[in-house]
């Protein structure tokens, strides 16, 4: 009654539990929803299994180291085939083309599988699973019901039932005991003839038919080897016969028109045949080497049939086929082994990455460390070998420095005797014998004028100069220098700078 599919997924597990009997916590279950319509209700269907059935192949392929996506339904695998190759071809092999009231004529397809423990049957109605089911009758049943009257060797060989012709089932199986006791004397006599002188081209073997060295193959093995062979066909018509009547009568099953043979048991000869008599249809054997690409020199080597493949690649191909019935029974123990298996393998790759992350940093930084010091030595040495250098136009620097002090500074005493020594009665009247300076407090200045008048002058123009604050004339008389006949003044002014 629910479109929702969380909650028809609960509803699905809910139904299928009612129908499991006991250990429903050791069942997988799955479902596949096939229609939503919330008028009529939606269909889904269900499939459970006890994962103690596959729980040992899930162990060997993991332990293989490979990973299972998922679990299928043998049956459904042979259904998800068949729309594959449907979708790829839209009518069987070698059937003849069918008129325009054949197609409109509804019909079922019965798809058989006869594999090695069972046999499946999926009853297919107008593209659309109708019924399925899974009979315990094999080819391992077969063959483990024949060794009792065969040597163990050719009992548990799978190409004898290539040899077993189900039409002329008598003489197919007299042949094969025929041909084994002529291997067996042929065995005989190449272990008695010894003698040095014989090669191997002197042992005759004839394989049966008039002339043998062996003796005809008992009559009573053959017949009851074709009891069991008869036996065996009988219970596997019953289970299809059953099948079919079953759906026919509960699901309103359509007439077969044709039939579909994969698995184990094509490999017996003429079973198309036996088919075709029994049902009056005709059955097709489904090749799967006839819709893939596979190498010739694959199907050369190969010793299985592809026939028995089917089921497995109807499972491979459901995510390419529209329609195909998608169940996973892979068990939650599973998915959570292997959610926590890729945890650890996070965690793992994490911790790897991690340490190579640290042993890489570790690895840079002892290189930068390194770097470092190598350009540390090399600056040491270069340090030294400029230290000289350095000093030396530190020096300079420095009386640069003292040079720049003195020309820039307007009161310095470079500066105030340039300026007083540029007046223009500077040197023809009076000149300058000495120029004792302290810094922004004083100025003492002697020389000699020619007169009294000069000394004035000078005194006067002095003050105009703007760094004195007072000058005043503290000592002038006359004198005579030495090699001139007119006397001169001798004056020292002193002078006190302004702040």
């Amino acid at each position: 009654p629910s479109t929702d599919k969380e909650e028809l997924a609960k509803m699905a597990r809910f139904e299928a539990e009612r129908h499991i009997p006991f250990n429903v916590e050791r069942h997988s279950i799955s479902h596949h929803i096939l229609n939503l319509d919330e008028i009529k209700g939606s269909e889904v269907l269900i499939a459970a299994s006890d994962t103690a059935v596959f729980k040992d192949s899930i162990d060997i392929l993991t332990y293989a180291g490979l990973k299972v996506n998922a679990v299928d339904v043998s049956t459904f695998g042979l259904y998800n085939y068949y729309l594959f190759m449907r979708s790829r071809r839209r009518q069987p092999p070698e059937q003849p083309q069918q008129t325009q009231q054949q197609k409109e004529q509804h019909y079922s397809v019965p798809l058989i599988n006869i594999g090695l423990t069972t046999t499946d049957i999926a009853i297919i109605q107008d593209d659309k699973l109708l019924f399925n089911r899974s009979c315990t009758v094999g080819i391992t049943r077969l063959l483990e019901e024949l060794s009792a009257h065969l040597p163990e060797q050719m009992a548990s060989d799978k190409q004898l039932l290539s040899q077993i012709d189900i039409v002329e089932l008598e003489k197919s199986l007299e042949q094969i005991l025929s041909i084994h006791a002529s291997s067996e004397s042929a065995e005989r006599t190449s272990s008695a003839n010894t003698s040095p002188g014989k090669g191997d081209s002197e042992l005759e073997v004839v394989f049966g038919g008039s002339g043998s060295t062996t003796s005809s193959a008992d009559g009573s093995k053959v017949k009851s080897l074709a009891d069991i062979v008869r036996r065996w066909l009988q219970r596997l018509l019953g289970e299809i016969r059953r099948t079919y009547e079953f759906a026919r009568r509960e699901f309103d099953c359509y007439p077969a028109r044709f039939i579909y043979l994969a698995g184990e048991g094509t490999a017996l000869k003429n079973i198309q045949q036996f088919l075709d008599i029994n049902f009056g249809v005709k059955t097709y054997i489904v090749n799967p080497f006839e819709e893939f690409s596979v190498p010739s020199e694959k199907v050369k080597t190969t010793t299985h049939r592809p026939e028995e493949f089917v089921e497995c690649l109807g499972s491979a191909v459901r995510e390419e086929v529209e329609g195909a019935l998608k169940i996973n029974l892979i068990p939650e123990f599973y998915i959570h082994r292997a959610q926590e298996q890729k945890r650890r393998m996070s965690i793992i790759t994490l911790g790897t990455m991690i340490m190579a992350i640290v042993v890489l940093g570790v690895l840079y930084a002892s290189q930068q460390f390194a770097n470092q010091r190598r350009l540390l030595e090399w600056y040491t040495e270069k340090n030294k070998e400029l230290k000289p250098i350095v000093e030396e136009l530190q020096d300079k620097e420095k009386k640069l420095g003292i040079m720049r002090k003195h020309i820039q500074d307007k009161r310095s005493a470079l500066a105030i005797l340039d300026t007083i020594s540029q007046f223009e009665f500077i040197p023809e009247r009076v000149t300058l014998t000495n120029f004792k300076y302290i810094k922004d407090e004083s100025l003492e200045i002697s020389g000699h004028a020619l007169s009294i008048k000069d000394i004035n002058i000078y005194q006067s123009a002095l003050e105009k100069t703007g760094f004195f604050k007072k000058v005043e004339l503290k000592q002038q008389q006359s004198t005579r220098l030495p090699g001139r006949s007119p006397s001169v003044w001798m004056f020292t002014l002193a002078c006190e700078m302004k702040k």
